[in-house]
């Protein structure tokens, strides 16, 4: 499962926790990822400018599934995955394949 987030999104927050019962619950059968969206692309602020508040939420919400920021502007992520709204889940089978 891979799961697109960012730290302004209050549904996203809301939901890191469930993902990481899901991991725990079921950690035989499968992987659950986030990756943080919260990067815009303005130079002042490179990916690694949001790592501390990434890290700071994905504590408070006891979420201890592996985590990504994203090094792509999140615009840029919304339109080529034509992407209206995060959170957004996707889930992959054992082949990698889109399900």
């Amino acid at each position: 499962m891979l799961d697109l987030w960012s730290t302004s999104c209050e549904p996203c927050v809301r939901e890191l926790p469930q993902l990481a019962k899901l991991q725990q619950a079921h950690s035989d059968d499968i992987i659950c990822i986030s990756l943080n969206v919260d990067y815009v692309g303005m130079k002042s602020k490179p990916p690694k400018y949001y790592r501390e508040r990434v890290q700071r939420v994905l504590e408070l919400c006891q979420s201890h599934v592996i985590n990504y920021l994203c090094t792509i502007e999140a615009d840029v992520v919304f339109r080529e995955l034509n992407l209206s709204s995060i959170p957004a889940v996707y889930v992959y089978g054992a082949g990698a394949q889109l399900v």
